[in-house]
């Protein structure tokens, strides 16, 4: 019991108010709903967390949809990747959840279209870089002229953070847009603080076992923002806690609400 009580003040005395809870890919892998379906990602934003992170691919005939593999075969009856069908093809599919009930492959716009009081959220698109060709810079021009156009079109420059693996992608969208907040996704802390600081990013997304407490704290002294992931049971939400970092991406969202009750 004294342990309980004990994590419990220190879960109080480390948690600041700063700290954003998403839900990744809406209420997370375990939730009854498949990843970035409609039905996931507004049961979150009705759970009470500040917002959620989306994974964002691009079809052939770029339009941005919501989904997490890179390759369709594990969650639908098409083979390949998304940017290898167009969208009415890629909409009739629809993402088993773990029973036998099918969701459709929503697109981002609709999706956001349907979120009422879609300002009052915060979003992290995590992007997706899969093309059925080679990546080239047109592949990735109108990747963002997507991203960017869909942001403006709903007024969501201060709600949204774009993270990627792909440093030359955030790049091309700084040139765009230089107000726009980039998170660079890396294999490590030391090459994402690099690589954040090197080009002006403002942060780093990265796996909740893949950094410590100290660096999150080296990170906010050189003005980047920390976001977590990886964050999938009840441990981590309260690890997660404990490292204090700008954004946790939880896939236990009703339990770290609770616990910040």
């Amino acid at each position: 019991m004294a342990l309980i009580i004990l994590t419990g003040v220190l879960l109080c005395s480390c948690y600041t108010p700063k700290i954003k809870i998403l839900g990744h890919g809406g209420m997370g892998y375990s939730n009854f709903y498949p990843m970035d379906s409609e039905k996931s990602i507004i049961k979150c934003l009705r759970s009470g967390a500040a917002g959620v992170e989306i994974d964002v691919q691009m079809t052939k005939d770029s339009v941005l949809v919501c989904f997490h593999d890179f390759e369709l075969d594990s969650k639908t009856k098409a083979e390949g990747p998304v940017n290898a069908y167009t969208y009415k093809s890629i909409s009739d599919l629809v993402v088993r959840n773990y029973l036998v009930f099918g969701y459709p492959i929503i697109a981002l716009d609709s999706l956001l279209s349907g979120i009422k009081n879609v300002k009052d959220f915060y979003y992290t698109f995590d992007c997706k870089l899969k093309s059925a060709n080679d990546q080239t810079d047109a592949y990735y021009n109108a990747y963002i002229n997507c991203l960017i156009n869909t942001i403006k079109r709903f007024d969501l420059q201060n709600n949204v953070y774009i993270e990627s693996q792909n440093e030359k992608f955030l790049v091309l969208i700084q040139k765009q847009n230089p107000e726009l907040k980039l998170f660079i996704y890396p294999e490590s802390f030391e090459k994402g603080f690099e690589i954040a600081n090197k080009n002006g990013f403002w942060g780093i997304t990265i796996s909740l076992n893949k950094i410590t407490l100290e660096q999150i704290d080296l990170a906010k002294k050189n003005n980047l923002k920390v976001a977590v992931w990886n964050v999938n049971t009840k441990k981590k939400n309260r690890e997660a806690i404990m490292k204090n970092p700008d954004c946790i991406q939880t896939d236990r969202v009703k339990h770290i609400l609770k616990l910040l009750d």
